[in-house]
């Protein structure tokens, strides 16, 4: 046969290729074992159209994919009975590569700040061979060509040649085997060659069958009494036997109607590797200029890996064609909604020459929004449908949901509908939704009002909140690390803006006797309120009457633009650097300790008062007092002046 072999030369682009496809292109060794089971794949379905057009009913075997391997020999065969290729597509294809501007590629695919969609050129995948081959060696007959004029491929790695030579075949496909390199030998071992299967190519539509285990009939220990008779048989040539080792049957690809509610649990689990069920599911198709489905499953519990923005596992897995291309498909969903599990494949997506990296594209965009409306809509049938146990993943995933409102400006709307709140007319879990906050506001009210504070029970017993529960007036309590964040891009809902009780003016409801009295009161304690703020210049902007306390005698407000104390005591706490924004005290001039202040005529006395009332102020909002020791002793003063 080497008598009747033709010898070609690679192109030198192709040469450089092959070196850069064995070197540095892919990420991961087993990404051959991928790449030939899709090509595979695609000869398989080839065939089967072939035959449906013409009415063929030569076709004996069923279309299949058999992978068998050798360790003695370092072999590792692929062999399918799809369509095949003659000689001439042979050397087009695994000859050259991409025959026009093959150079330009080159240098594109060596430039690591590149992305490039080439995917879908014919042969660059089937150069992952060489990442693990010391010879590649390819035999095909085509589909309806007389099995004498199948012919082999040959090259091996490193040298700049390749060649071709008459074969025969008993039908045909396509035979692709490697002479596997010393340090690839890991992929002879038939747990190891299943394993890469069932990860990339499990739901590849035609069987995948790999070769069994042999079994070493050598470890035989068995003896016999009188081993003068023993018999020793010749070895027998046995055909191989064969399992198959993929499912061959996508879920995402079925009718809904066909698959039972144990057949998603099942699914879901499987590409998740959670024990528990899932709490939803929504399974889609899209048809149109770009197609592609998928099952997105709402888990019933939080993954470990939740918090973690940037490091994590699971998430959407990405399917091309039923071929698995990656976990973390992370372009095709909001960073915020990183606990939804589940399958998206499209028929055509722009994916970089290696298959493991996403084009930032038009298509992408369009996967990532229809994903997004599609996990929302999901949601806000479950918060209708089954408001209790919408409740408790709201519990688990809320704060993550939260990030969304920051991130995702043409859903924000959407995402404000799912949040759920606690306030001062609920308990401490979060089951007020806004649009039942607006629901039941009175029809004075204009704005949906909140606090923020360090833990529910700070937030519910905050002297800012005593007028509004005086004029029973709801008041959202936001107690999550989140909630700041939060805020700041929370700016209306159904119309509705959003206003903190502890920054600005408080005008709601507010009567003409009202601002008189307050005017009135602010006349009496002018000096008062002057020489408080001379005392506490260097840690208050301004000192005034209060409308927001009826029972408490002082509170720390900032305007409305201003940063809150909140947030200035988390990015202190954190090490971040802080704008000086002085706050403003409040006193209640109905208040005993006020009208004290009011009366005292000894300046020392008086400004213990004022230390005490500006102290109280900030340990009511959590704060943390500059000198707390120099504080209590100030304020043991103050008490034993009164006894």
């Amino acid at each position: 046969m080497s008598q009747q072999s033709t010898k070609h030369e690679f192109r030198a682009e192709i040469s450089q290729l092959l070196n850069l496809v064995a070197n540095s292109l892919y990420g991961d060794a087993q990404i051959f074992i991928r790449e030939l089971i899709s090509n595979s794949s695609d000869a398989l379905e080839k065939a089967r159209q072939h035959n449906i057009l013409t009415g063929s009913t030569s076709q004996e075997d069923p279309f299949q994919i058999k992978v068998s391997f050798d360790k003695d020999k370092s072999e590792l065969t692929f062999v399918d009975n799809g369509c095949g290729m003659n000689q001439t597509e042979l050397v087009e294809f695994l000859g050259t590569v991409a025959n026009s501007g093959t150079s330009n590629l080159i240098k594109q695919l060596s430039s690591k700040s590149e992305k490039h969609e080439l995917i879908g050129q014919f042969g660059v995948g089937f150069y992952s061979t060489f990442i693990v081959a010391k010879t590649v060696e390819v035999t095909s007959l085509k589909q309806g060509d007389d099995p004498k004029n199948a012919t082999m491929w040959r090259a091996v790695t490193g040298e700049n040649s390749y060649e071709t030579m008459p074969a025969e075949m008993e039908q045909s496909g396509t035979i692709v085997r490697l002479i596997l390199k010393d340090e690839h030998k890991e992929y002879l071992d038939r747990w190891k060659l299943e394993q890469v299967i069932t990860k990339y190519s499990d739901y590849i539509s035609f069987p995948i069958m790999l070769e069994k285990q042999p079994i070493d009939e050598s470890s035989d220990d068995s003896e016999t009494d009188d081993k003068s008779d023993a018999v020793v048989e010749e070895p027998s040539e046995q055909s191989p036997e064969w399992e198959q080792v993929n499912h061959a049957s996508a879920i995402w690809t079925r009718q809904r109607k066909d698959i039972s509610e144990e057949d998603y649990q099942s699914f879901y689990k499987h590409i998740s590797h959670d024990s528990e069920n899932p709490s939803r599911w929504s399974h889609f198709k899209i048809e149109g200029k770009q197609e592609f489905s998928g099952i997105l499953y709402l888990p019933s519990k939080a993954p470990w890996d939740l918090a973690y923005r940037d490091k994590r596992t699971g998430g959407l897995k990405l399917f091309v064609q039923r071929v698995f291309i990656m976990d973390e498909a992370d372009q095709l969903i909001p960073i915020y909604l990183r606990f939804i599990k589940g399958v998206i494949d499209s028929n055509d997506l722009p994916l970089n020459v290696s298959r493991e990296i996403l084009q930032n594209s038009r298509a992408t965009q369009t996967i990532k929004q229809t994903v997004t409306k599609r996990v929302l809509t999901m949601l806000e049938d479950f918060a209708k449908d089954t408001p209790d146990d919408y409740l408790k993943f709201w519990k688990t995933f809320g704060n993550t949901l939260k990030e969304g409102v920051g991130e995702d400006f043409s859903n924000k709307d959407r995402l404000l509908g799912l949040m759920r709140f606690s306030s001062n007319k609920t308990d401490k879990e979060q089951t007020l939704s806004l649009a039942d906050y607006v629901a039941r506001m009175p029809e004075t009210q204009k704005k949906i009002y909140y606090i923020i504070a360090d833990s529910y029970e700070s937030a519910a017993n905050s002297p800012h909140l005593e007028v509004f529960k005086k004029k029973d007036i709801e008041v959202l309590l936001l107690h999550d690390q989140i909630d700041e964040w939060l805020v700041s891009h929370m700016n209306q809902f159904e119309e509705k803006t959003f206003q903190s009780v502890a920054k600005g003016e408080i005008a709601e409801d507010e009567s003409e006797a009202d601002k008189q009295a307050l005017e009135e009161k602010t006349k009496q304690f002018d000096s008062v309120l002057k020489q408080a703020k001379e005392i506490l210049s260097d840690r208050v902007k301004d000192v005034m009457l209060s409308k927001r306390l009826t029972d408490s005698p002082s509170c720390l407000t900032v305007a409305d633009n201003e940063m809150s104390n909140h947030l200035k005591r988390m990015l202190q706490d954190a090490g971040q650097a802080v704008p000086d924004v002085k706050p403003t005290l409040e006193l209640n001039p109905e208040h005993s300790f006020v009208e004290k202040l009011h009366n005292e005529t000894s300046d020392e006395a008086f400004e213990k008062w004022v230390n005490f009332l500006y102290g109280q102020a900030v340990i009511s909002e959590s704060g943390q007092l500059a000198d707390p020791v120099t504080y209590i002793k100030s304020v043991n003063r103050l008490l034993e002046d009164l006894i």
